[in-house]
């Protein structure tokens, strides 16, 4: 996938990291001559996690990525881009043994986030933990050094395959557990308040309100569960037959007390690196997803006529809806606009 540069360049430039010559041309040399598929599963696992493991080790011994002088920021995207093409090259060997093993790991119909999880559990090293992005986050987005990047590869290898494309669609069109969990107390009030959204019914219809004042109802990952699931709700409720969208009343000074419907997404966290990738996956196939085609069928495989359950949706845009925002009105069966 990636061009591998020439190994005493590579070396030279590692040196920049401050690693001395026979330890960065051998794990350069290793790194890219590695072939994968030829044995077993957890034996190459556990020498690819090894070896990215030693080149994050590597990189946290550098400067902050925005600090970094001109050596050190090409020996940082060399370890970068070179780790990369490692799990590449891994992952496209082992792409079906890894779903299957990932999600018995992560159990019946599992979502996005637990599988990506289960898949570090099966190869620590190679694919971020959840406690590894964590500490990540604490990082501005200038500072990041790409650990995401394996689990992007990741789920493009197994989105590239069919059968399991289907099986992680079809698992993200269904109503999250919280969603289930909360359906006996919206039935009986008609309400349910979830911080960051809010969903009324009345009259046969679901009214989901967008709810984060604060960044004038911007979507990120704090957003992204409480919306998803206040569409399952609606969805969930026997009695509705129309969905809408609207934003609640922000508190930002320039627009105080006036209803919104969104402005994207929240840009402040992407700048602080607190936005995730997954966020991006996972809104897609469920929050999106769930508006456009509604919830998956029990027993739908995928290539057969579908009997899910979806309703339309009306958008009432109140003020602007931008980027991401602007997005969800593509899915609408209705949109009013002030």
């Amino acid at each position: 996938m990636l061009d591998q540069i020439n190994r005493d360049d590579g070396t030279a430039l590692l040196r920049g990291a401050g690693l001395g010559v026979e330890e960065a041309f051998q794990w350069l040399e290793e790194t890219q001559t590695r072939v994968f598929g030829n044995s077993e599963l957890s034996t190459e696992a556990r020498d690819c996690g090894r070896l990215c493991k030693t080149a994050r080790d590597w990189l946290e011994g550098l400067p902050l990525k925005s600090e970094r002088d001109l050596k050190q920021e090409q020996a940082g995207s060399l370890l970068v881009r070179e780790t990369a093409g490692l799990c590449w090259r891994f992952t496209r060997a082992w792409r079906k043994e890894l779903f299957v093993e990932s999600e018995r790991i992560a159990g019946s119909f599992p979502r996005l986030e637990t599988l990506a999880e289960s898949a570090s559990k099966l190869c620590p090293g190679v694919y971020p933990s959840q406690q590894e992005l964590q500490v990540e986050q604490n990082k501005l987005l200038r500072d990041k050094d790409g650990l995401e990047l394996h689990q992007g590869m990741l789920f493009a290898q197994w989105f590239s395959d069919p059968e399991h494309g289907q099986r992680m669609i079809r698992s993200m069109r269904r109503p999250t557990a919280r969603a289930l969990g909360l359906q006996e107390e919206i039935l009986k009030t008609g309400k349910a308040d979830l911080e960051y959204a809010r969903v009324e019914i009345e009259n046969g219809t679901g009214t989901l309100f967008f709810s984060n004042p604060e960044y004038l109802n911007a979507e990120d990952d704090t957003t992204l569960e409480p919306s998803e699931t206040a569409v399952d709700l609606v969805l969930l409720h026997p009695e509705v037959k129309v969905g809408v969208l609207r934003g609640d009343p922000v508190s930002h000074l320039k627009y105080s007390g006036r209803r919104l419907f969104s402005s994207g997404i929240n840009l402040t966290r992407l700048y602080q690196g607190t936005q995730s990738y997954l966020f991006y996956l996972t809104r897609e196939l469920g929050l999106v997803n769930k508006l456009f085609r509604g919830h998956c069928g029990a027993e739908w495989l995928g290539e057969e006529i579908e009997h899910g359950h979806e309703i339309p949706w009306i958008a009432v845009v109140e003020g602007f809806a931008i980027g991401g925002g602007c997005q969800l009105l593509l899915v609408m069966d209705y949109v009013l606009a002030e």
